[in-house]
């Protein structure tokens, strides 16, 4: 096999985990995020009903700021269960390594398509192996059609390609008249 089908090889997979790679850094924020607002909620709910009641001191004010208290915390208390049932923390953390994992078969495959030793093929099994594992562990964190087009094309962005469904190199993540099944419609 030629240099040039070896290189197309690693190319084709490298792609791969750069898009995938990308799926998780995205949902990695997403759930950073979210966490960071609850977290802050949490606290800013109770400590400034707190701070009100205890600046007011004025017993006829209390049960009034009780009850926008409870009021605020019904909420609250509904998105924190959200979370919990969610695991948004468990998926924080497996998106982070899923995230990492990805990038480094991207750089793997990116090093390994310059890579001109006579057991290029034996590291190529090896990396491929590799691939193999991580995309048997993102399968079970639930990828949706959705997230696998926006991975496609922040690939395609990235890499320059046309996309072999439509035909169209996308320049930018702005899906606003496309729905191609492969690259838009997100």
């Amino acid at each position: 096999m030629g240099d040039s089908e070896f290189i197309k090889r690693c190319a084709e997979k490298e792609i791969y985990a750069y898009g995938t790679a990308y799926i998780f850094e995205s949902r990695s924020r997403s759930l950073r995020f979210g966490l960071r607002i609850l977290s802050f909620l949490s606290l800013a709910v109770p400590v400034s009903v707190g701070g009100i009641a205890m600046a007011a001191a004025n017993a006829k004010l209390l049960p009034v700021i009780v009850t926008i208290s409870g009021l605020l915390s019904i909420p609250l208390f509904v998105i924190t269960l959200w979370s919990l049932v969610f695991r948004w923390e468990e998926r924080l953390a497996a998106s982070e390594n899923a995230c990492k994992a990805n990038s480094e078969l991207k750089n793997g495959w990116e090093d390994l398509a310059r890579y001109k030793g006579a057991d290029a093929e034996e590291k190529f099994s090896a990396l491929l192996e590799r691939d193999r594992v991580q995309e048997e562990i993102d399968k079970k964190q639930d990828v949706t059609a959705k997230e696998k087009r926006r991975m496609m094309r922040a690939s395609l962005i990235q890499y320059r390609r046309k996309c072999a469904t439509c035909g169209v190199q996308p320049i930018s993540m702005s899906v606003k008249g496309s729905s191609c099944a492969t690259c838009g419609d997100f």
